[in-house]
């Protein structure tokens, strides 16, 4: 684990100007060898033993060797900031670098196979991680997998009751923290059922109460002022995720392109009839 992933890792054990720090080195990881720890102190409002006590928690002697920690695997992207094209470009390579580092692949191959043994999958997920996980399921659905995905917080409680051991839960949840996914992913457990979670904080109580944790960079450490995706490393992730299971199973492949042949032909006889203007004209 090199010392960005360690920075994420421990995010949630900081205090307010600890994370004040973390977020600026992980936002500006290219740009900070040219910075002393003063200006560093001025940009995050922490003192400089503060930043110092930072480097020490991150497994470096110092300042410096923070620096040069950093320095040994950052990518090194000449981010010109009055061009708008090239810092998109900037921050999703970086969202999508960051994250292949910190993927597990033998955790990943683990939860494709309770993935593949599953009687039937639930997938919950809220606010934006919500679209993510109807994503999921409708790619699940295409394979011609039992899913079915949650994103309301009354059904996800109702039903994680009826689960059982048979059943695998995929827990979306970028922060890792949300209440309802928590409270929802208790009773999972005490039912038997399998978890998947999906989050960017390996520490999280999500991730510690699941069977496997898939952890991704996340995008707000990217530059959380700016308009960035929250859910792309995930995407990234269920992206890998999907490609192998098709490619493992010719059945899930089959599957997925007869429904896009299906619903091909279905638009296309739709569009072709469509009422024309003098349909509702007298």
């Amino acid at each position: 684990m090199d010392i960005l992933q360690t920075i994420q890792q421990k995010y949630n054990e900081l205090s307010d100007k600890e994370k004040a720090i973390a977020n600026y080195v992980l936002q500006n990881d290219s740009s900070l060898q040219n910075m002393n720890i003063t200006s560093l102190s001025q940009v995050t409002g922490a003192s400089t033993s503060t930043i110092t006590r930072f480097c020490r928690k991150m497994g470096a002697a110092s300042y410096v060797d923070m620096k040069m920690k950093i320095n040994s695997i950052s990518n090194q992207f000449e981010v010109k900031q009055d061009n708008y094209f090239d810092q998109i470009y900037y921050y999703y390579n970086k969202i999508i670098d960051r994250t292949n580092k910190s993927l597990d692949k033998e955790l990943i191959y683990e939860a494709i196979q309770k993935i593949k043994t599953a009687k039937r999958i639930y997938i919950y997920g809220l606010g934006s991680s919500g679209f993510t996980a109807e994503e999921l399921n409708l790619r699940f659905l295409k394979m011609g997998m039992t899913a079915r995905c949650l994103t309301n917080t009354h059904l996800m409680l109702i039903g994680s009751r009826s689960l059982t051991a048979d059943d695998l839960v995929i827990a979306i949840s970028s922060s890792g923290a949300t209440d309802e996914i928590v409270e929802t992913l208790d009773i999972c457990k005490e039912q038997g059922a399998g978890i998947i979670s999906i989050t960017s904080f390996a520490d999280s109580y999500i991730s510690e109460i699941s069977d496997i944790s898939l952890v991704v960079f996340s995008s707000n450490f990217a530059d959380e002022k700016k308009f960035v995706n929250t859910q792309f490393a995930i995407i990234y992730l269920l992206d890998i995720i999907t490609t192998i299971l098709m490619s493992g199973k010719e059945e899930y492949e089959r599957n997925y392109e007869e429904v896009d042949e299906m619903m091909t032909k279905r638009n296309r006889h739709a569009k072709h009839n469509i009422p024309s203007k003098n349909h509702f004209t007298k």
